[in-house]
């Protein structure tokens, strides 16, 4: 964990602090569509004594799924098409979903519902922050499948004065942070590998670093 004081235009009403979790090899040897969660212990108590607001100044997944159709019959490290589109339990990933409840997220989900009485909703995006990907889809004009690789990194870095808004907490005292990130629909953002049993995408790939800023009002 990293910390700085940075003076503000306001009397230093500010204190701003700097936490960059990594989950180093917490993944390593996975090869199939293990959750993407693990625990950080931080190197020193971050306390906050009073409101502050979390941003997302940066992010690095080493790699996630892409490509993943559900059909027997056609190989995973081919893209989706037309005739063979990744249905509920396989597919590409349009948006990583991250939970961390010490952040407290407080941000709300809506989804069409076949009928409004039952009790149908997922609620996968619910307190969580959600990062949109777009989806990995390879295929030329005439619709026919390329072989690509079977996956690839995610990056969003220093995102500076457009940091993405995770949430307000007031104050509290942090030790250990626990992440999990899932795609749209509540699943794994790794599955097993196409024609080897490495993983998609493998165990070595399978780091990521998120940096945080917290901004205590004084």
């Amino acid at each position: 964990m990293s910390s700085f004081n940075k003076s503000t235009v306001r009397e230093n009403n500010y204190k701003i602090r700097v936490v960059t979790l990594d989950s180093k090899t917490a993944f390593v040897g996975t090869v199939t569509d293990e959750d993407c969660s693990w625990k950080n212990y931080l190197a020193e108590p971050l306390i906050l004594k009073g409101t502050t607001e979390i941003y997302l100044e940066s992010i690095y997944i080493g790699g996630y799924k892409i490509n993943e159709t559900t059909s027997s019959t056609v190989d995973k490290r081919l893209a989706w098409n037309v005739s063979d589109p990744p249905a509920a339990d396989g597919g590409n990933i349009y948006y990583f979903c991250i939970g961390i409840p010490e952040f407290e997220i407080k941000s709300g989900v809506a989804e069409y519902r076949a009928n409004p009485d039952a009790s149908d909703m997922t609620g996968h995006m619910n307190k969580r922050f959600c990062l949109c990907q777009e989806p990995a889809l390879v295929g030329d004009i005439s619709g026919s499948v390329l072989p690509i690789n079977e996956s690839k990194p995610f990056i969003l870095g220093h995102l500076s004065k457009t940091s993405v808004f995770v949430s307000k907490i007031e104050p509290k005292t942090i030790n250990s942070i626990n992440i999990n990130i899932q795609d749209q629909d509540g699943r794994s953002i790794w599955t097993e590998g196409g024609a080897s049993a490495q993983g998609n995408p493998n165990g070595f790939l399978r780091r990521i670093f998120m940096q945080f800023i917290f901004v205590e009002k004084k």
